[in-house]
């Protein structure tokens, strides 16, 4: 499942945003997800907002004990370090995720085990709606 980010975001729509992707009908649990969060222009996020996220990312499959893999693609500096508490907070959190976050789409490609170099690769890229 990916996920593209722009504009101002809050932790209450990032989690609303993903309560909304899992419901879809080709939503598996322990599907690997990746965030994009190169177009957010501004946030809320703190260290309080960021657990509220690495909580919900844990609650979904918790019990079916399936490895969840989470890509988070933040090139600008300061949204890196919020996704780097992100990914240890997921890992502190009950639950199957495993979080990264990564400044190149690359890397965060690899680490989801896709064969692309870039997102603009990724079949239906185009059909994502900007969240």
């Amino acid at each position: 499942m990916f996920l593209r980010f722009t504009g101002r975001q809050t932790a209450e729509a990032a989690v609303s945003e993903l309560q909304r992707m899992r419901s879809l009908p080709e939503y598996e649990v322990g599907m690997p997800e990746l965030a994009d969060l190169s177009g957010i222009t501004g946030h809320n996020l703190n260290f309080d907002k960021m657990r509220l996220l690495a909580i919900a990312a844990n609650t979904e499959g918790k019990e079916s004990g399936r490895l969840k893999k989470i890509a988070v693609f933040a090139p600008d500096p300061a949204l890196f370090g919020m996704a780097r508490m992100f990914a240890t907070l997921s890992e502190l959190e009950p639950g199957n995720a495993r979080a990264a976050a990564f400044q190149t789409q690359s890397e965060a490609l690899e680490f989801l085990g896709r064969p692309e170099a870039g997102f603009e690769e990724i079949p239906g890229y185009d059909l994502v709606p900007l969240a």
